[in-house]
Parts: C-alpha cells; sequence; structure tokens
C-alpha cells in the first residue's frame, strides 16, 4: 500500500527551497561506472515450465538492458559490455548459497575467472581510453577530462596549460587523475534465473536428514555436549526450513556483482604522459584493475510472473525484479566500501539540508554524512574536498527513488501544493551551504 504523506507547519517552508533548488543545474565532480555482465544468463527450470530457458534468458538480457544507470555516477561505457563467461548452475549449488555455505567457495571460482577476462579484453585500458579520447574517438584528447572535472574556459585551455607546464594547468592535470580518474569502477554481474521449487525441496530434504540425525542421538541427562550438538542440529534444520518455506512457490533472480577500481597514480600517470601522441605505444601498455569486493542478492519473483493478465507481462515484472536487485546490491556495496560511496550536491539549507539520495541507495534513517567543502591550495592550485561537519539523515523523510519511471514509489511525502517532494531531507548544520556535497561516513 502506497503511504502518502503531507508534510505540515515548518516543514511546508522547505517546498519552494527544494523546488527551486532542483530548478538548477548543480554540477559537480562524480566517481565514473562502467557496468558489464559477466557472460550468458543462467536459467533453471523445473519440468513443465510455461516458458523455455531461450524465452526466459531473453527475458532477462533484456530487462538487463533496460536497467538504468545508476544516476549517482558518470556513465563510462566502454566497448566490452560482456565478458562472454560461460558458467552452469545446479539447485544443489543455489541451496548451498541460499544457506551462504559456499559463497567463499563460490568466489574463489569466480574471482580468478572474471580477472583473467578483464586482463585478457584490456578493460582497464579501454577506460583510460575513454578519459582521454574525443566524442569521435580521437586518442589523446582532454575534452572529456575538461567536461568531467567541471573545467571552463574562464580557467584557460587546458591542453595548452599542460603543454606550457603552467603551475595551473600541471595542478588540474592532477586533480583529474585524483579526482576523476582514479575513482573510476567496474562491476561485472553474473545473473541467474530459477525455479525455486527445485531448490526449495533439496533444503526440504536436508531439513529432514539433520532432523533424522538428532534425533539417533540419544543423549544423557548429564551429556551437556551431546545436548547442544542434537540442539544445533534441530536449530538448522528448523532454519533450513523455515528457508525453503519462503521460496518454496515461483520463481528467483539471483545476482553476483563484483566491483572493481582502476588503478591511477601518480607513476603510473607520468609513464602514460611519457607516450602522450603515441597510440602504438599506448597499445602496449597494461593498466590494472583492483578488487575491491563483492555482493550476492536475491529477488523472488511470484509464480503469477507466467500468467496471461495484461497487468502482469513478464517484461515488466522482471524489470522490476532486476533493477530492485541490482539497486540493492550497489547500496550494500557503497556501504561496504567507503570509496565507492556516491558524492550528492547540497540542493539548500533551510530549514534543512536536502540532497536527492535516498531509499535506493539504503538509506533508512539516521546514516551520518560527512559535509564537504571544495577548496584550492593558493600555491599549487590543487583543489580538496575538506570536511566542514556532519548531518544525519532524518528518518521522517527519506526520498522513496526505488521505482520504474512508470510506477508510483511506496513512500510519497508532499509539499504544501500537492507536489511529492523528490529529496531527502538532512539534519540542520549551519556550515552546510549549497554547493557543497554530502558523502556518507560510518
Amino acid at each position: 500500500m502506497i503511504k502518502k504523506i503531507l508534510l505540515s507547519g515548518i516543514v511546508l517552508i522547505i517546498s519552494t527551497m527544494v523546488i527551486s533548488a532542483q530548478d538548477n543545474d548543480v554540477k559537480y565532480q562524480r566517481s565514473s561506472l562502467s557496468m558489464i555482465i559477466s557472460g550468458d544468463i543462467n536459467v533453471l527450470l523445473k519440468k513443465d515450465e510455461p516458458k523455455s530457458v531461450t524465452e526466459i534468458r531473453d527475458e532477462v538480457v533484456n530487462a538487463w538492458n533496460s536497467y538504468p544507470f545508476p544516476d549517482k555516477y558518470n556513465d563510462h561505457t566502454i566497448r566490452t559490455t560482456n565478458l562472454g563467461l560461460k558458467s552452469e548452475i545446479s539447485a544443489e549449488s543455489l541451496a548451498k548459497t541460499i544457506q551462504k555455505k559456499n559463497v567463499k567457495q563460490d568466489i574463489d571460482v569466480l574471482l580468478p575467472k572474471i580477472k583473467q577476462q578483464l586482463q585478457q579484453q584490456k578493460v582497464a585500458n579501454q577506460l583510460v581510453r575513454t578519459w582521454f579520447s574525443s566524442k569521435d574517438g580521437k586518442m589523446f584528447d582532454m575534452e572529456y577530462i575538461k567536461e568531467m572535472g567541471l573545467y571552463n574556459v574562464s580557467e584557460g585551455d587546458l591542453d595548452y596549460s599542460i603543454a606550457k607546464n603552467s603551475v595551473r594547468g600541471m595542478a588540474m592535470l592532477a586533480d583529474a587523475g585524483e579526482n576523476l580518474i582514479n575513482n573510476t569502477f567496474v562491476t561485472v554481474t553474473e545473473i541467474n534465473f530459477f525455479s525455486n521449487e527445485p531448490v526449495a525441496n533439496i533444503l526440504k530434504n536436508t531439513a529432514k536428514e539433520l532432523r533424522n540425525e538428532a534425533d539417533r542421538k540419544s543423549c544423557a541427562s548429564n551429556d551437556l555436549a551431546c545436548s547442544i550438538a542434537k540442539s544445533a542440529l534441530l536449530t538448522a534444520a528448523a532454519t533450513m526450513e523455515l528457508v525453503a518455506d519462503g521460496i518454496k512457490d515461483g520463481y528467483s533472480v539471483f545476482s553476483k556483482t563484483f566491483l572493481f577500481k582502476l588503478k591511477w597514480n601518480e607513476e603510473i600517470a607520468a609513464n602514460f604522459y611519457n607516450i602522450w601522441g603515441d597510440e602504438n605505444a599506448f597499445e602496449k601498455m597494461n593498466f590494472e584493475l583492483e578488487y575491491i569486493g563483492c555482493q550476492y542478492n536475491r529477488s523472488k519473483v511470484n509464480a503469477g510472473i507466467f500468467s496471461s493478465s495484461k497487468n502482469r507481462e513478464i517484461e515488466t515484472i522482471l524489470n522490476k525484479v532486476l533493477i530492485r536487485n541490482i539497486d540493492d546490491a550497489f547500496a550494500t556495496l557503497q556501504k561496504e566500501n567507503e570509496i565507492f560511496r556516491p558524492s550528492v550536491p547540497i540542493l539548500s539549507n533551510e530549514p534543512f539540508i536536502t540532497a536527492k539520495i535516498g531509499m535506493k541507495e539504503g538509506l533508512t534513517g539516521n546514516e551520518m554524512f560527512a559535509i564537504l567543502e571544495k577548496t584550492e591550495d593558493p600555491v599549487t592550485h590543487k583543489t580538496s574536498w575538506k570536511r566542514v561537519g556532519t548531518t544525519k539523515v532524518d528518518k521522517k523523510f527519506i526520498w522513496d527513488n526505488r521505482y520504474n519511471a512508470d510506477e508510483k514509489p511506496e513512500i510519497i511525502v508532499y509539499d504544501k501544493n500537492g507536489e511529492p517532494i523528490t529529496v531527502t531531507m538532512f539534519k540542520k548544520n549551519a556550515k552546510a551551504q549549497p554547493g557543497m556535497v554530502l558523502k556518507q561516513i560510518k
């Protein structure tokens, strides 16, 4: 049921300020992201399903292709969008993964294969090439750097300043390396679609075996170790039965998302600039990606997905489920890896701080954010982000941005004019000003 909240009292003041702030095109440096799929969609169906494996795979591929790019990152699309890895799934392996019993083993098998393909297809080189290519594909061009770095004509011609080794020009180039190129990420996602029934049956059978093993234990009244072991078996069986009951019907979309970061430092930058203009030399260079972490996410799909009802078209259902699944993966990766957390500009600061970030990014309330102000060293002209304060998310007013463009959010907060407010509100801090940015901290 959609929750509708109408703001009252002092909060009403915020509506006009938020709306006016949203009319301004707030520009700030964002991290860049390239999204890659690991290979073919893995599909596992029980017998007599109304759709074939091929049909389901095509639908999931369409859903992936329709996934809206995360708007808190710059779209750093490269040539490689599919690593072409081949993998197989079974009900047994899925049952273990759902119990989180073979996640580490699964990562140990998958990660080396992903790293090998990333290296063979020179994905890191493609990322660097994108940074230094013009729109028509010409290499060794600074136009994209200028655009993403928000450098304007008043700061002089970047190419000319760098060529003359001016302090300002070299500072802007250092900024580009530290604030832009060094914050370039790649996600590699494996997607599995499977019928829940065979997996649930395996869990139920395993639970039955655990109960039988517990029943075979005849513990004396004073045998504490035996009693503890028996209790553990029964607890494990009950947990497994609970999981099985939770997934016994319908289907699941199960994703594995691996996060990598482009390696870029002063030494790498110097080596690159030394071959500036030499395409052949660039092709021989081998840039690298650093593994950051991974996230497994499972989303249940109701059995009615194959219903002929016009309101339950398979494309719509799969799109919604996959979008929520990948959004959840990104939200968790951001929470667990500070370097991957996006920065968002402050839109207004009276009577509360507001920013366009919400439930899609995993906010639930009371999360702490640093307030960052851009500063420039008067001597070196290098810029950096200085922490000037902190603020917390107001748990009463979190923007629900977890929905498709054609659907309504689950929670709607309205302003005094009856218009939905599409921002999250943060606790008051006098140091926060529009133009500064917020970044989540632990």
